[in-house]
């Protein structure tokens, strides 16, 4: 039986599609987590919660990350399920034009965020980030973006794949690196890899700078703590020494020995002026606890970007890698046998799970941010219930 060429296509298709079905479960999966889990951010940090200078890059983050899901992973699932049917070429331009626009503004902003932090940990009492500066660091991102993801316009095309075995030939959207000029497409790869590299660089520095800080930081306020504790613990055997010798100034046989041990029985038959003292002096222990309470926050948020990066780094060593070998070996996907191409597409995909994991890491180490979003999580249940009854 003789079948037309549309329809050796469409098979042929089919049995290339089944191949990345593990991919689509993953970045359905990577969609939904993204876009879910970076409204919530969007939502909280700028509607519920106060808005703060150190939060100021966090919604914006949460914003573009959003982008990078709705944007990276239907076009790979959309690659994914035509993977040799591929023809709708202006529409992969403009979509990776996006992605990668979205893509390095989250990685630019990780550093302008690494670097805030450093100021407010590291450096005090020196120059911080104005909000003049904040606003012309994302207008310099944002530049820097457009940049680097403007040459996928030109240079991605529909490439043509022919089967000699069923004599049809397929399409697909990519990069002929055979008409590309040789020294224009390695300046492309090396500047991509250039800011990545610096990024990480940064990052790495960055982090191990403010760690550092914050365990001399820990270790000093465990010096000045106890030192406060020693105090307020002198203060007290003070109060109530004076309260003994108000309560007892005809009972001069009673000894000091005997009026320690029964300080707690003493304190409660102080006058006006003891309690008093002694309610400075627990106002003062209250008052200690406040800053206690501040810098372990502060330490938590240190430590959430400190995680973000690490997540970051983590997330892009396999994308550096390949674009080093790129850049190295200008025919490296044409030496590479089905099955390595299959694999290595997957761990390429994997870059967007730096885009959907930061809300999970907001949530562990922010407590304010997990409050308020578990109540919106609630309300928004509740309204869908009441929705659904309404409708009922």
């Amino acid at each position: 039986m003789n079948y037309s060429e549309e329809d050796r296509l469409t098979t042929w298709n089919l049995v290339e599609a089944r191949k990345y079905i593990l991919h689509d479960v993953f970045l359905v999966l990577y969609f939904i987590l993204g876009l879910v889990g970076n409204l919530i951010v969007l939502v909280v940090y700028k509607l519920r919660l106060k808005q703060s200078e150190g939060k100021y890059f966090i919604p914006i983050l949460a914003f573009v990350d959003m982008f990078v899901c709705i944007l990276k992973a239907p076009l790979n699932l959309w690659t994914n399920l035509l993977p040799v049917k591929f023809t709708y070429i202006i529409s992969c331009q403009i979509m990776m034009f996006l992605f990668n626009m979205f893509g390095f503004s989250s990685i630019l902003l990780l550093a302008v965020i690494t670097l805030q932090r450093y100021l407010k940990v590291c450096r005090p009492f020196g120059p911080q980030l104005a909000l003049k500066t904040r606003r012309i660091s994302l207008l310099v991102i944002f530049v820097l973006s457009l940049t680097v993801s403007a040459p996928f316009i030109i240079i991605r095309e529909q490439l043509h794949i022919p089967n000699i075995e069923l004599n049809v030939t397929g399409y697909m959207c990519g990069i002929n690196i055979m008409k590309v000029n040789q020294n224009a497409y390695r300046t492309f790869i090396f500047y991509r890899s250039f800011i990545i590299v610096g990024v990480m660089l940064e990052l790495i520095i960055l982090n191990l700078l403010i760690g550092r800080q914050m365990i001399i930081a820990s270790k000093m306020f465990t010096i000045v703590n106890n030192v406060l504790r020693m105090r307020t613990t002198n203060e007290q055997m003070s109060a109530s020494r004076n309260s003994l010798d108000t309560s007892f100034t005809n009972i001069h046989s009673v000894s000091m020995s005997l009026a320690e041990t029964d300080l707690e029985k003493t304190s409660n038959g102080t006058n006006n002026e003891n309690r008093s003292t002694n309610c400075d002096v627990t106002e003062r222990r209250t008052n200690t606890s406040i800053p206690e309470e501040r810098i372990s926050a502060a330490k938590r948020f240190s430590l959430m970007i400190i995680v973000i990066n690490v997540v970051f780094i983590l997330c892009y060593i396999p994308q550096l890698a390949l674009l080093l070998s790129v850049f190295f070996n200008r025919n490296f996907w044409i030496k590479r046998t089905e099955d390595e191409l299959i694999i290595i597409t997957f761990i390429e995909q994997m870059m967007i799970i730096n885009n959907i994991v930061n809300p999970f890491v907001y949530g562990m180490f922010d407590r304010k941010f997990r409050a308020e979003a578990k109540t919106s999580m609630c309300t928004c249940c509740k309204y869908k219930k009441k929705l659904i009854f309404s409708i009922v």
